[in-house]
């Protein structure tokens, strides 16, 4: 991508008039000195201002990226126009406040259909199956409080740390059989708590 250092003008440029030749549009920039009727000066504003340009854009925006996509886009409908020279600060700003106006408007319409979509086809349980799943679990909870230490210590190994029941065995010293019986009363506990 060509910075604003790298332009170079042809007879081929929009903002360069087509009678003039190559060495002679150079000099007449280099000196400052450019026919009143080119884009020259707009692009001279464009080009000391575009810092500010693209502050006020981001006053709106509040996204350093899309600011500068738009003072770029700003240049592109000014050298489409013919506006007059000696006006391309304010119209510049003007453009540049305009784009940033719209581009906002356009984000807040953008999330005003997120969130409508959002309030339509929300995965959100309603109330009665959060009233449903909380009193499963105080269900659970209450039933878990009866168990004896030992289920309950086999219980939390399975289903919370993931053991198998032979690691289960291993590691509270009862042979798999045991882990096994353990597991199974903790479960039939809890899933007779959850039918109430």
């Amino acid at each position: 991508m060509r910075g604003f250092a790298d332009i170079r003008l042809s007879e081929h440029d929009n903002f360069c008039p087509a009678s003039l030749s190559q060495p002679d549009v150079t000099h007449k920039i280099e000196t400052g000195v450019m026919a009143s009727g080119s884009n020259y000066s707009g692009l001279e504003a464009f080009v000391s201002r575009r810092g500010d340009l693209v502050a006020l854009a981001n006053t709106i925006v509040r996204n350093h990226a899309v600011a500068e996509e738009l003072v770029q886009d700003s240049w592109l409908q000014w050298s489409n126009k013919s506006y007059p020279s000696a006006d391309a600060v304010p119209i510049l700003k003007r453009i540049v406040l305009n784009l940033a106006r719209d581009w906002h408007r356009r984000q807040r319409r953008e999330w005003a259909r997120f969130e409508a979509y959002s309030l339509l086809y929300d995965d959100a349980p309603d109330t009665e199956r959060v009233v449903i799943a909380r009193q499963d679990l105080l269900n659970v909870v209450c039933a878990l409080q009866t168990l004896s230490s030992r289920s309950l210590h086999a219980f939390r190994l399975s289903r919370v740390d993931g053991l198998t029941y032979a690691q289960i065995g291993a590691e509270m010293g009862v042979a798999t059989s045991t882990a096994y019986g353990l597991v199974a009363d903790a479960l039939v506990t809890v899933t007779l708590a959850t039918r109430k």
